[in-house]
């Protein structure tokens, strides 16, 4: 199974419009050889460079398989990523700080079936036995603003969530 994006290639800088420095939008993604006896995928992304066990800024599982993701919309359920939120947090390092992210891709053989807004460490181990094949893409990111924006639960844009970011 291969996971690419139209937007940025394999070890590349992500576009700033992807990120907390810019829209902060998922990005469109590719799968190409994903299994026939695929029921559903998970997609995660994480941030291994935070220390410890990485740092999830997205979860999505149960979504439905095919060819691409578009851009800001996944056809799946929301999980809660590290910050405690659901869904998507772009790439946002330590000012300064050059990180790698990556797009952990995963093909299951069936749905996992689990309510909205599970965290990672819940998804993970419904993995084990269920995964017929994974994929990764892995991208790099500098901040260099020093405040950023990130849109809060109700779709509006504050930066005082990422107080943590110095």
């Amino acid at each position: 199974m291969l996971l690419t994006s139209s937007a940025f290639g394999h070890n590349d800088n992500i576009p700033a419009k992807y990120t907390c420095e810019g829209d902060n939008v998922s990005p469109p993604l590719n799968l190409r050889d994903v299994p026939r006896a695929t029921r559903s995928l998970v997609l995660m992304l994480d941030d291994p460079d935070m220390g410890g066990e990485g740092f999830v800024h997205w979860l999505v599982y149960d979504i439905v398989p095919g060819s691409r993701i578009r851009e800001g919309l996944v056809n799946g359920t929301v999980g809660v990523n590290d910050f405690s939120r659901p869904g998507y947090v772009g790439p946002c390092p330590p000012l300064g700080e050059i990180h790698r992210y990556v797009f952990r891709l995963f093909a299951l053989d069936q749905r996992l079936g689990i309510e909205h807004h599970q965290q990672w460490e819940q998804v993970q181990t419904l993995l084990n036995g269920r995964t017929l094949a994974r994929a990764e893409l892995v991208v790099l990111y500098r901040r260099t603003k020093q405040s950023m924006i990130v849109p809060d639960y109700e779709g509006d844009r504050s930066d005082k969530f990422l107080h943590w970011v110095k």
